[in-house]
């Protein structure tokens, strides 16, 4: 699984500004059903982050708040915990990109990093990270296995000066959400002034481009510096007129899919990233003989391997549903020793009170005893934040057997050489009355 410091590593390897310019942050919000929210708190909180919750507030049957974002700067701030889902056009992007499995682009929004200052319309960019192991080649396998989607956000003025600052000095460039050319769906206008139609202007254009499954459309007019040239020098203008703004719109179109590209490389890698990490953790933790857990902090399972289930009956999904039940498979006569191992564990404040360990019995689902060598220590993040513990338990239901069976045999060996005792005791009686008897009869011969 990748973690905080992992994806922090990895969005700064990316150097967003120099290779990315637009992009204000890469993101990652994650899946979570209304009966997983409060652990999925604590468990955040856990991570150091004391005033961590979802926003808005509310009871949703979903939330998708984002909890990865970086650069982690005071806007970005802003996003943390923010449910990317409560919001309409966010999820109308959102349920394109697991629907597809491609990249969404959103139509316009207010991004949650602005202030009130200078603000900006802004749009964002979703990929879809879907669980390892189960197929998502269907519409039903995709919604299914859905575990998260990677953004990528942007703020217009601040992406198209970087596009093309320096081509718009007679031209003005308006781009527009969709078909509707309005106030409303503006993105963008290089000069802040609105036209009132494109027939305004000698020289002019009206463009929509596809940009990963949305639609926007591109107006682009010449202004009066342009204009008054065509005037003074109208023969010469007009000859490469057409062609002018014909290269214009081309460049601004490829410039748009360049930086579309560029996000949805950034995007892809990081998904890339995320499931050749959730590959290897699965491979050596779901193939794990022993029964493997991740128990935090709040007593909630971050993990159980599916190993589980050849131990105990029980599936890990029942396991993540209820976490009491642990302590209700736990034999009674050993239920007090699990209770005083797991509080001592609870109470652990440091990584140097290392790993302890003990057997103790489950009662299986269908009714069955076994024995549990059980070996657990806590676990920390990078910063030394308690996560809660990890622990494994191994079935040693047959060596305990084995056990009981040589004691068995020693006690049987031992009762066995106790009798042959007495009856040597009671033979050397017999012996002595039997020599006193001769004694006796010798005597009187």
């Amino acid at each position: 699984v990748v973690g905080r410091t992992q994806f922090r590593d990895y969005v700064a390897a990316l150097q967003l500004e120099t290779n990315y310019p637009g992009i204000q942050g890469v993101s990652f919000a994650l899946n979570v059903p209304l009966a997983q929210k409060a652990a999925h708190t604590a468990a955040i909180r856990a991570e150091g982050f004391p005033g961590y919750s979802i926003s808005p507030e509310g009871r949703r049957e979903n939330y998708v708040p984002v909890i990865y974002l970086e650069p982690f700067s005071d806007s970005n701030r802003r996003v943390f915990g923010y449910d990317t889902y409560s919001e309409p056009v966010r999820r109308t992007a959102m349920d394109r990109a697991r629907d597809t499995g491609k990249a969404a682009l959103s139509g316009k929004i207010r991004l949650v990093q602005e202030a009130g200052k200078r603000e900006q319309a802004g749009v964002l960019m979703f990929l879809p990270v879907y669980k390892y192991g189960l197929p998502h080649d269907t519409l039903a396998s995709r919604r299914a296995g859905i575990i998260g989607w990677i953004a990528a956000s942007f703020r217009m003025d601040d992406l198209m000066d970087v596009l093309h600052a320096e081509r718009v000095n007679e031209a003005d460039i308006e781009v527009y959400d969709g078909t509707e050319v309005s106030d409303k769906t503006l993105l963008y206008d290089s000069d802040d002034i609105r036209f009132a139609g494109l027939q305004d202007a000698p020289l002019h254009s009206l463009t929509n481009l596809q940009i990963a499954g949305h639609t926007w459309t591109v107006a682009i007019r010449s202004l009066p510096g342009f204009e008054t040239r065509l005037a003074s020098n109208k023969p010469q203008i007009i000859a490469i007129a057409g062609t002018l703004l014909t290269l214009l719109m081309t460049l601004l179109t490829c410039q748009l899919a360049s930086s579309r590209a560029r996000a949805l490389a950034a995007a892809r890698e990081m998904n890339r990233e995320l499931i050749e990490s959730e590959k290897r953790y699965r491979i050596v933790a779901d193939f794990a003989s022993n029964w493997e857990y991740w128990r935090a902090t709040d007593g909630s399972f971050r993990y159980v391997s599916p190993s589980c289930a050849e131990i105990c009956g029980y599936s890990r999904e029942e396991f993540y549903h209820d976490p009491s039940l642990m302590m209700r498979i736990i034999h009674p006569e050993d239920a007090p020793l699990f209770n005083g191992h797991s509080n001592d564990h609870n109470n652990a404040v440091s990584e140097n009170q290392g790993t302890e360990s003990i057997e103790f019995r489950i009662i299986t689902r269908d009714g069955q005893q076994r024995w549990i060598a059980h070996v657990c220590r806590p676990v920390f993040d990078d910063d030394g934040t308690p996560l809660g513990r990890r622990a494994s338990n191994r079935d040693i239901t047959e060596r305990r057997r084995a056990e009981m069976a040589l004691h068995e045999q020693a006690a049987l060996l031992e009762a066995e050489m106790f009798e042959r005792q007495r009856a040597q005791e009671a033979l050397s009686v017999k012996q002595l009355q039997l020599e006193g008897l001769n004694r006796s009869l010798e005597s009187r011969i």
